[in-house]
């Protein structure tokens, strides 16, 4: 990860801060209010189809380059009904993201709260929203003589600290093993749970192929053709014999565009022994819609997130008992190492040691029977999408 001095980067925008309160539809840097609100609440509609959200901006969002960005609240009556991060350019309002549906609060909200959780609050102090990375929010809490920072989740960050780059990552790993947690290590007195999310399509009876099962009786191995058979598993798509499941690993390693990697032609032009296979996730979602629809279920799709798509997002689809497929890549020896998994669920957990929270993925490694834990907070991903599908006759 590329290191950047966080304190400077607060100082240069202070001037911005602070320039509006919830409710006021004017703003002191010469932006109108009610056009930001007016943004918002046209986007809501679009969505829910209803006019009955009102908007509020909360405050300016300082960003690196200075991009005029604001962070506004959407309510139902009293109630929060989620949030809306609106830029503005060339005297033109649009929502660049953002959440809605009950309950659902602002960016600073959110983090006031998590922030109460861990027993503190600064009532009379000046606070502001500062974005660390894409889509990651912090607030800034000022006081006559003191400046605190805090992420997301309520946790209080260092002044100088690591800024995340989605691409262009540059933190190196040892192999692709460091990011996973396993279900041994996964324990109480380590990680604290505070939240969940499983697929409802998985249980602890749900078939998770190991690497050596494929090696011994498909004679292939393929990260992204095992994933696939873990979800056709798990689909019922594909049932659960030997004869079955080498029959659909074959063909689903063909339809995938499966190709052998270099180091695997070299070792099996001389061994002729078990074949390694790479692909992209484009021909794996492809190959494994048109495996469907071989296989009866005509009105199967996917659709996928391509750069490094939110915790949010992930959440819905697993709310939605959807299949999901990731790939990444890390870099490994200063090159690009990929991998393919599938996603089982979500963990929001305290890592106690550290008194840090964090969001966790529940995956299938491609590797192992046991479900694994990686720490999605904290990965430095070179690039990281994400597929679902509908599987449907």
């Amino acid at each position: 990860m590329k290191q950047l001095k966080f304190l400077g980067f607060v100082l240069v925008f202070c001037s911005i801060m602070n320039c509006s309160v919830m409710g006021e539809r004017l703003i002191s840097d010469g932006v109108r209010g009610n056009e930001l609100c007016e943004s918002a609440e046209n986007w809501a509609e679009s969505i829910i189809h209803s006019k009955n959200l009102n908007a509020y901006v909360d405050s300016k969002i300082i960003s690196e380059n200075g991009e005029g960005k604001y962070s506004i609240s959407l309510y139902s009556g009293d109630s929060p009904y989620g949030y809306a991060v609106v830029r503005v350019q060339n005297d033109d309002c649009w929502v660049e993201y953002g959440a809605i549906g009950k309950g659902i609060e602002s960016i600073n909200d959110t983090i006031e709260e998590n922030i109460q959780k861990r027993g503190m609050s600064f009532p009379n102090a000046e606070k502001s929203i500062v974005e660390i990375a894409p889509l990651n929010y912090a607030m800034i809490i000022e006081e006559p003589e003191t400046m605190r920072v805090f992420d997301s989740y309520g946790n209080q960050m260092s002044i100088v600290e690591e800024k995340v780059k989605w691409s262009g990552a540059s933190k190196k790993y040892k192999d692709h093993e460091e990011l996973f947690i396993s279900s041994k290590k996964w324990i109480a007195p380590v990680y604290r749970p505070e939240r969940s999310i499983t697929l409802k399509k998985y249980n602890s009876k749900t078939i998770l192929p190991t690497q050596g099962w494929s090696e011994i009786w498909v004679g292939k191995y393929a990260c992204g053709v095992q994933a696939l058979l873990q979800i056709g598993l798990m689909e019922k798509v594909i049932a659960n014999t030997a004869d079955a499941k080498v029959n659909a690993y074959n063909k689903l390693w063909k339809y995938t565009k499966t190709v052998e990697t270099k180091d695997s032609k070299k070792n099996t032009a001389k061994t002729g022994k078990i074949v390694y296979g790479e692909g992209g996730m484009d021909d794996a979602a492809k190959g494994f819609v048109k495996y469907l629809k071989e296989k009866g279920y005509k009105k199967s799709d996917y659709k996928t997130s391509s750069d490094r798509p939110t915790i949010k997002w992930i959440n819905d689809k697993l709310n939605k008992n959807k299949s999901l497929l990731m790939v990444y890549g890390i870099n490994i020896g200063g090159k690009r190492s990929g991998h393919f998994i599938s996603i089982l669920g979500f963990r929001r957990a305290v890592e106690v040691s550290k008194n840090c929270t964090y969001d966790y993925l529940m995956v299938y490694d491609g590797w192992d029977s046991n479900v694994a834990y990686m720490n999605y907070s904290k990965i430095d991903f070179m690039d990281c999408a994400v597929t679902y599908f509908n599987v449907k006759k």
